[in-house]
């Protein structure tokens, strides 16, 4: 089954989403709610996937998510944007 690290920090948006994950019948092994704690969460959990937000506090999804290739790089990113600009 794919493991699966929900990062979003709006904690509504979170559990919405952590329940459609898993009506899939996909594996949310962990949520953060901050780059700072994904990048923690990817070492303790090694997820097969990050579902990334790009806007969070302490550390922005686009920087965690360049940390993250850094440090396991065999994990997956998909990023979550609510923003229509082309630079997110």
């Amino acid at each position: 089954m794919i493991r699966i690290l929900l990062v979003e920090d709006h904690i509504l948006v979170r559990q919405s989403i952590h329940a459609f994950l898993k009506a899939a019948g996909l594996e949310v092994v962990g949520e953060a709610s901050t780059g700072v704690e994904a990048l923690h969460l990817v070492k303790q959990l090694q997820p097969d996937v990050v579902l990334l937000d790009i806007h969070l506090p302490q550390m922005s999804g686009i920087e965690a998510a360049r940390q993250i290739r850094k440090q396991a790089p065999q994990t997956h990113l998909i990023a979550l944007t609510a923003y229509n600009e082309k630079v997110y």
